[in-house]
């Protein structure tokens, strides 16, 4: 659970006073207790602590002012402040799955014509199917058994997206045998430099071209990620012979909030390319100002690497 308790009540799906509705929900809902105040005061019941539970009860009053499930969904979902990747059903359509996406990971695998999947991250379904969609913020989907249809959440229209081919192994999510991750990734090490030396010069190019050109460069990480940035600071500092300022991801926007400079990089480093403080952080810069995001991470279409340039 994402607010209260690790109980039985809290834990997900959450549904409405019908029963008829669930959710599954990953995120943060800032404004839950403004939005659970409204529903008790109209009557509804509710039966956890969590800010998830408020979704399910704000579909069932759009429904019952005559809007269909989908559209029920959308404007449910223009009332929500925060971040969320939804998975929500209705016992009346027991053939669909809508799902929808702001701010928190969620991608969709198929076997067309056969079978649909959803989840936060590629791996969950990659013994299933190696075919997938990477859904972007403010995009609902809904899916049905072996297809899916995309809408754009702020238009409410129908959109196209890339169904693209995973390409990497089931190997590099599991632990391979080894007794635990860290003992997986000492014996790859090896492996990972070969990797990386494949890197294309020419990508390698753009990326130190961007660097020379910057007038201020800064690095952000979280966890082990952010020890990787401080020893990959020290190397491109000696070799770019600019200073290249390391600042934990969680603390970005309050170090640089006001003196955040135009013609910035940012270094973003992201083992999962998933890690929402990260995110967060590069997400903030490129709306405070024209700057440059560069990002390092083991998962290629992952949400950092879309909000890379």
């Amino acid at each position: 659970a994402t607010h209260g308790a690790p109980t039985k009540n809290n834990s997900h799906p959450h549904l409405d006073c019908s029963k008829k509705i669930a959710v599954v929900h990953n995120g943060i809902i800032e404004n839950f207790l403004e939005l659970r105040k409204n529903l008790t005061e109209k009557g509804h019941l509710f039966e956890s602590d969590t800010d998830t539970e408020v979704i399910p009860h704000l579909i069932e009053i759009k429904m019952k002012e005559g809007l269909n499930f989908k559209d029920s969904v959308v404007e449910t979902l223009k009332l929500l402040t925060g971040a969320y990747g939804v998975a929500i059903c209705h016992a009346d359509y027991p053939d669909s799955i809508i799902v929808a996406r702001k701010e928190s990971p969620l991608v969709i695998g198929i076997n067309e014509g056969k079978s649909t999947y959803c989840a936060s991250d590629i791996p969950a379904f990659l013994p299933l199917t190696r075919k997938c969609y990477i859904m972007d913020d403010d995009e609902l989907a809904i899916l049905k058994a072996g297809e899916v249809e995309f809408f754009d959440l702020i238009s409410n229209e129908r959109i196209e997206k890339e169904l693209k081919t995973i390409e990497w192994s089931i190997d590099a999510a599991e632990k391979g045998g080894y007794e635990h991750f860290m003992l997986k990734e000492i014996y790859e090490e090896p492996t990972a430099v070969r990797n990386t030396l494949k890197i294309s010069k020419e990508i390698l190019s753009i990326f130190a071209n961007i660097l020379l050109s910057a007038e201020n460069i800064y690095i952000t990480a979280a966890g082990t990620s952010y020890h990787a940035a401080l020893a990959g600071k020290f190397i491109i500092s000696r070799f770019l012979g600019k200073h290249i300022q390391d600042i934990e991801c969680s603390e970005l926007e309050t170090q640089l909030k006001g003196s955040l400079q135009d013609n910035s990089v940012i270094i973003a480093i992201s083992q999962s390319g998933e890690t929402i403080d990260t995110i967060e952080a590069i997400r903030w810069a490129k709306k405070e100002k024209s700057v440059k995001i560069l990002t390092i991470t083991n998962v290629v279409g992952s949400s950092i690497t879309r909000y890379s340039d």
